[in-house]
């Protein structure tokens, strides 16, 4: 079973930091996953939250502040938000390790991110290295359509199949992947994925309960806040 690092080694760093990635990817995991906006003037960075105020002390909103701006803003540690470039040849550094990129939706941005995030992964990484990952159905609509070749997964934390079968959502997207909430990961969801061929990663496991749960269920892979504890099991 394959582990991915959610936002880093997050327990031992500041979250979606260089020192995060740094310090996960030194355990030797199977790859990292992190969350990317565009600031005002459309720079990819990696950070989890819109608004800057949680994380930092500056008041504003990603979206409407340029990335000069938020450069230099300290989310401890000696650690500043990093530009999607910064954390992409972080990772080239790893030959075996493969990163997963959450595209967080923004209003109006969903073309822009996807023309922007897509075409930077590739510049940096091989495409097998990376999937182009989010909750947006619109932003997989726009991946799909600027960079038709890339791997995409759907993030989700509701059971999304229960009306509209799975062939309809292969056919609308063409994923390689699902990343479901562990708590609605079961035994039909995963049989039902592998059918169609996608990768199932499930998020986010941090205790001996989940992981037995998603290892009986064969899933593929998961994600982690720990995973220093995850690749001792």
């Amino acid at each position: 079973m394959k582990i991915f690092a959610h936002r880093g080694a997050r327990k031992e760093a500041p979250e979606n930091t260089l020192l995060a990635f740094q310090k996960a990817l030194e355990l030797g995991v199977d790859g990292i996953e992190f969350d990317i906006l565009l600031t005002k003037d459309k720079v990819p960075v990696v950070t989890h939250n819109n608004d800057l105020s949680i994380l930092t002390s500056y008041k504003g909103l990603l979206h409407q502040t340029p990335f000069s701006a938020i450069r230099d803003l300290n989310l401890g540690e000696g650690q500043i938000i990093p530009t999607l470039t910064e954390v992409l040849e972080l990772v080239k550094i790893y030959p075996k390790a493969h990163a997963v990129l959450e595209l967080k939706a923004q209003s109006g941005l969903a073309m822009d991110a996807a023309k922007l995030i897509g075409g930077l992964a590739q510049d940096i990484l091989p495409p097998e290295r990376f999937t182009l990952s989010s909750f947006s159905l619109s932003y997989l609509k726009a991946l799909k359509k600027k960079h038709p070749k890339l791997r995409r997964a759907w993030i989700f934390s509701r059971p999304p199949f229960t009306l509209v079968p799975f062939s309809f959502f292969d056919t609308f997207l063409e994923l390689g992947a699902i990343h479901p909430c562990v708590s609605i990961t079961s035994d039909r969801l995963v049989q039902k994925a592998h059918r169609e061929g996608w990768e199932v990663l499930a998020w986010t496991v941090n205790d001996s309960k989940d992981w037995q749960k998603v290892s009986n269920l064969r899933v593929d892979g998961i994600f982690t806040d720990d995973p220093r504890w995850a690749m001792t099991l």
